[in-house]
């Protein structure tokens, strides 16, 4: 808040007084970073917008506090820890991967199997681990997890129309081609 919107609040006479308006630029300044302040710590109590306040959130849910994780996958393990609590069925499956992926997976739970598809990620997911590791917490102890993954299939690679040296000109590994898109 400045000085010229604080003097507009005073009466006109109050409003030339020089020692009011050097106390209204001090104050304003003043009310600037309290309303910054207020405004960081209304960010930390929601998962997507917190920082500092993720740690506050992973000691509340029992998550080891990692600091070499980006800020998105420690907000993912929050928001899976959450998702997980309860009854496990496919949904609540879905909803814990769905905290990773924002992607298309299918969950199937049958013949003592989870079997989770990733539909719309190529290759394996970055942190799978993470996930693996959430899943393995929240599950049943007598249930496998099972995942299947996504590569390019050789109709889509044939699809590009490149010649074999436009794609060695790429300089792509293997594993890079079967996750290949334009």
């Amino acid at each position: 808040m400045t000085k010229d919107e604080l003097i507009k609040h005073l009466h006109k006479i109050v409003r030339q007084d020089p020692v009011v308006n050097e106390i209204m630029k001090a104050a304003g300044g003043d009310f600037d970073s309290i309303k910054d302040t207020l405004q960081d710590l209304y960010k930390q109590y929601f998962i997507d917008t917190a920082t500092w306040g993720l740690d506050i959130w992973e000691k509340q849910l029992g998550i080891k506090i990692d600091y070499s994780r980006s800020l998105a996958n420690r907000r993912s393990l929050i928001k899976a820890k959450l998702r997980g609590e309860g009854k496990i069925d496919a949904e609540k499956i879905k909803s814990v991967v769905d905290a990773w992926t924002n992607g298309n997976v299918d969950v199937e739970l049958s013949s003592g199997k989870i079997k989770v598809t990733f539909n719309d990620v190529l290759g394996i997911p970055d942190e799978i681990e993470v996930v693996k590791a959430t899943l393995e917490d929240i599950k049943p102890a007598h249930l496998a997890l099972l995942f299947y993954f996504i590569y390019l299939t050789w109709d889509q690679f044939d699809a590009y129309n490149k010649t074999w040296d436009e794609w060695d000109a790429l300089n792509l590994t293997w594993d890079q081609r079967e996750t290949y898109q334009e």
